[in-house]
Order: C-alpha cells, then structure tokens, then sequence
C-alpha cells in the first residue's frame, strides 16, 4: 500500500488523540492554538509560501469575520465563492474542526500580532545539556538535531556540547518540525517534534542527562486506548500508548538475545501489515519478535506516548483477532466503527457507544489488567468485493468438480453425499447473508447500482449452481440406467 493511503488514517489518530487524551491541555494565547490547531502545518506569517499562503498582513486581504468563516468551514467559503481552491497554485484547505471560541483567538492573533517579514532559513534552536545528578552543564556529548517534513525525516545534524553544555543549531528552515536526540553511554533519547511559535524566531531547550537503571519498577503504563475500523478487505488499528517513567533515572530494560536493551514491549498480531510507527518510536530502535515489539531506547523520567497504526487482512466470514496483554495497564479503552462488518470484543466490559469525527464507535473497556491475560476480537465480513467475485465462479466450479469426483469415488454410499450437501447448504445460507449486507449497503447509497447488479446476480447464480449439485446428492443419477 502506497503511503498516501495511510494520510486519511494518522489525520483520523491525530483527531482522535485529542479526545482520548486524559492530560488536560490549556492554550490561552491565539500563537498557541496556531500551532495546534496544525495551521503552522501549511502557513507561516511572514516567512514565505509554504503549502498555503504566507498570512502576513492578512488584514490588508480579509476581515475578521472573514477569516473566522475561513478557519470554521473552509467548504462553505468556497461554496460562496465557487473557487476551489481559492488561491491559485495551493490546495484546498482541509476542515480543521475549530471552535468559535479559538477560531476568535487565532484571528484576532493573525490580525494583532507585531510580526515582521523575516530572514529565509534564519531559525535557532539553542540549549544546554545539564546532569541532574550534579546540576552542571555536560560538555562533549554528542547532540542531533533531526529535521522532518510531515513525518518523513529529511536531514540530521551532529553538535557536541560545548563548555557549560551549551548547543546551537542555526539557519533552519520555518516550515520544518524538529526534534532534538541525544546520545550518551550507547543510549540514545530524543525531544518530542517541535515546530516554531509563528512569533519567535528560536527555541530554547533544557536538556536534562540521567543516570541509568535497569529496576523497572517505576515503569506504568498508565493507559492504552486502541481504535479499530472495519474496511471491505482489511481491519485497520491504531493503538495508543500512555507510559510513565515515575523513577528519576533514564530505564535502559535488559539485554536481549540480539544484545539490544529491551525496555517498553507492544502486542502485534503476527499477520499483521503495514505496520506504522506514528509517534515516540524510531523504526532503527524497534526490533520485532513474531508477535512482540520491543523498544530498545532509553526512556527517560516522565511520560511518553507511543502511537501505532496498523492493519490485518480480512476473509470470508468470522475472523478472530487475539489480542495479548504484555505490559500492566491501569485502563484499556477500545472503540470499533464497524459499519463495514459486525465485532464482538470477549471479556471487555462494552459501554455505550460514542460519536466522534462524525462517525459513531462502539466501545468497550478493561480496568487494572494485568500481563499475560488478554481478549480478542472476532470480524465477520460479509462484503464480496468485485475482486472477490471475479475469482468466484472458479471457487465455486472447482467445488463442483471435486464433489462430483469424491461422490463418484464413495460408490454413492447411502447417506455419502450427506457432509457434501450440508456443507453446499451451509456456503448457501452465507450468500444469502451476503445478499441482504448487499442490498443494505445498496439501500444506504454505499455502493453504486451497476456494482450492486453485478453483484446480485452473480450470487443468486451461485446459489443456483449450488440448489442444483445438492440436489444431484440427494438422488444421484443410476449409472446402470
């Protein structure tokens, strides 16, 4: 699969972070919620294009009310307008879901603000490595500076800290998010993303440098919520990590057999696919065992987040997905849209579903589970794709031809064809299911009519096919005759 189609899914995990999230977050300050509310993602004031235009003196352009509407629903601008997009050589803006009260505070920031045009490339990011066993600043260690654009990595650069531990990183671009790395004792830690505040031209760090311990006992992982959407072909997933170091020191875990340290571990069905480190870890720190992953990097004091997205192929019918507990969870939180096809979660309490982006979520929780216990989640998918169905009628004939040879094998023995026709009896009344999801998805305009035609009456032939070989079981022809 292509990385593009991964786009609709990490904006749906970003969404949903927001709301999942029990850290409470306050921005008071319209610079802030700029950021947050990802509108430094394409925009800079007076920094230059970047995917959208540059919003400086956008006064002179817009009114308030205007860039309010602007930030609210940018479909109804261009309903209004009939251009999309409206500036020539960008791309739509996409629905941000702002509220009245901050796309106020965004505005009038963007109205208010002092920012003048600005240097190309003239950012600073600047700190000091300190040792919070001794309070002093660390010199000559090695320092990196990663930089990104979106999620794809573009540049690293090496610093080592200078007297006092003081570092610098100058000239860099705007429009990228960063994130700073340290190295130290072969161990290695890094900075969340950070992305420059619209009005300040540098960021200052205070990099703290810990002792370490391998003692996991101040090691909680405090929640892990997991979303699970049903696709015609596929089951995506994406699961989210709370983990908090309570200890003052840097957890290392312990060796492997591959000599890599071991410290936070995640469950991964084995079949699963394109598998995807969305945030707080690097794939050259990840090493997988069969169902296991295992993150290799020191985890400092405090909390990080792990967010992974992936997906599992679907079958024909009931497909059950065993979910392992590794690590002790205080809460498990697991919402499901299935839309495209039934779920049922065993031994996690369901709750009443939740309504989120539009889209309605079915939820189920456990409290204080321990490692070693687990649940599992069992599909059925019912939906036929026409992929599926062009291979069909060679599935189907090929059944034919092997009950008609296996009867023929038997002697036609009374009651031989009697598994046979029960199982044929049985592939019946599962097209017939297939038949009603079809029509129900026909009834909710979720598939066009020719496809739905097509669909049909393929089916009903197979179900033909198959009222005339149990009826050949049921009295075979006499040979003899």
């Amino acid at each position: 699969m292509k990385f593009k189609n991964y786009i609709p899914k990490i904006l749906l995990i970003s969404a949903l972070l927001g709301v999942l999230n029990t850290i409470p977050v306050f921005s008071q300050t319209g610079s802030e919620l700029f950021i947050e509310n990802r509108c430094s993602r394409c925009h800079t004031i007076g920094r230059g294009r970047f995917v959208g235009p540059d919003l400086l003196d956008i006064s002179k352009k817009y009114n308030k009310q205007q860039v309010e509407a602007w930030i609210l629903n940018p479909e109804i601008v261009y309903s209004q307008t009939n251009k999309k997009p409206y500036n020539p050589g960008y791309p739509p803006m996409p629905q941000l879901d702002v509220s009245e009260h901050n796309a106020e505070l965004i505005t009038n920031f963007l109205f208010n603000n002092t920012i003048k045009k600005q240097k190309e490339n003239d950012g600073v990011i600047k700190g000091i490595l300190v040792n919070e066993s001794t309070g002093k600043g660390v010199v000559g260690n090695d320092i990196y500076l990663k930089s990104f654009i979106g999620d794809r990595l573009t540049d690293e650069k090496l610093q080592i800290t200078e007297a006092d531990g003081n570092f610098s990183f100058n000239n860099l671009s705007w429009v990228n998010s960063y994130s700073v790395k340290i190295k130290h004792e072969g161990l290695e830690y890094e900075t969340a993303k950070l992305v420059f505040p619209p009005d300040k031209g540098f960021i200052d760090l205070k990099l703290p440098l810990f002792e370490t311990t391998e003692d996991s006992s101040g090691i909680f992982l405090n929640l892990n919520h997991e979303i699970l959407s049903v696709g015609e072909k596929t089951v995506s997933i994406a699961e989210i990590y709370d983990y908090e170091n309570r200890g003052n020191k840097i957890y290392i875990g312990k060796p492997g057999d591959d000599n890599k340290r071991n410290t936070l571990k995640f469950y991964v069905p084995s079949n699963s696919i394109n598998l995807k480190y969305v945030e707080g870890l690097d794939q050259e720190n990840v090493v997988r065992d069969k169902n296991i992953i295992y993150d290799s990097s020191g985890f400092p004091p405090g909390r990080k987040r792990i967010v992974l997205a992936y997906e599992i192929p679907l079958e024909f019918g009931k497909n059950e997905i065993k979910k392992e507990i590794v690590s002790d969870v205080s809460t498990l939180l697991l919402l499901v849209d299935d839309a495209k096809g039934k779920v049922d979660v065993s031994t996690l309490k369901e709750l009443e579903p939740v309504t989120i982006e539009n889209k309605k979520y079915r939820r189920w929780t456990g409290e204080k589970l321990v490692s070693g216990s687990g649940y599992s989640i069992t599909v059925t998918n019912r939906a036929l794709s026409i992929e599926y169905i062009d291979l069909f009628p060679i599935i189907i004939f090929g059944a034919l031809f092997l009950s008609v040879f296996i009867i023929g094998l038997i002697t036609r023995a009374e009651g031989s064809g009697a598994n046979s026709r029960n199982s044929l009896l049985a592939r019946r009344e599962e097209l017939i299911e297939s038949i009603i999801e079809l029509d129900i998805k026909f009834n909710d305009k979720k598939i066009e009519k020719k496809e739905y035609k097509e669909s049909r009456l393929k089916m009903k032939g197979y179900i033909a096919e198959i009222d005339k070989l149990t009826e050949d079981i049921r009295y075979p022809h006499n040979d003899t005759e």
